[in-house]
């Protein structure tokens, strides 16, 4: 009995995290050995949501619905319009060992290029306010040339 409400349970939870609320068509990357741009943000599947801080990843490409899972996503060279979701974790009043999660999306849009990655990044600042970017590298702290960023969800301040 147990069994079985377990298994009824994680296939509930399965069907929900698969369903998107957006209702937008799943995105398909360009095929392998195919020239393509990666960005790579933070896989969930890898190592789930962090313990503190914040988190950024791909969640669509031209409209087109990332799984909420994936780290790296392959775009084909050319101008895109990319949505990024930040999420940043807040304090609850529920006590120290719970929190909740505020999410943050911006859309950028630039020329991304064959063979280049660009790291997705989200950082958390003062308060609630979300600083999100794509970068060339790891360590750089600004939107490669040619690229420009418009908040679609939850921008408290607009840090970005």
């Amino acid at each position: 009995m147990c069994a079985a409400l377990g298994a009824a349970a994680l296939s509930l939870l399965c069907a929900c995290a698969s369903t998107s609320s957006t209702s937008r068509p799943p995105y398909q990357a360009p095929p392998t050995g195919a020239p393509a741009a990666e960005l790579v943000g933070h896989s969930m599947v890898a190592t789930g949501l962090p313990s503190r801080g914040s988190v950024g990843h791909v969640s669509f490409v031209d409209g087109m619905e990332t799984s909420s899972l994936s780290g790296t996503v392959r775009v084909a060279p050319g101008v895109h319009r990319v949505g990024i979701d930040c999420f940043v974790k807040k304090p609850s009043d529920a006590g120290p060992f719970h929190f909740n999660w505020d999410v943050h999306q911006v859309a950028i849009t630039g020329p991304f290029v064959a063979g280049q990655k660009y790291y997705v990044r989200c950082e958390a600042t003062e308060g609630e306010t979300a600083r999100i970017w794509v970068a060339e590298s790891p360590d750089v702290q600004s939107l490669p040339q040619g690229f420009n960023s418009v908040c679609t969800r939850s921008c408290p301040g607009y840090g970005y």
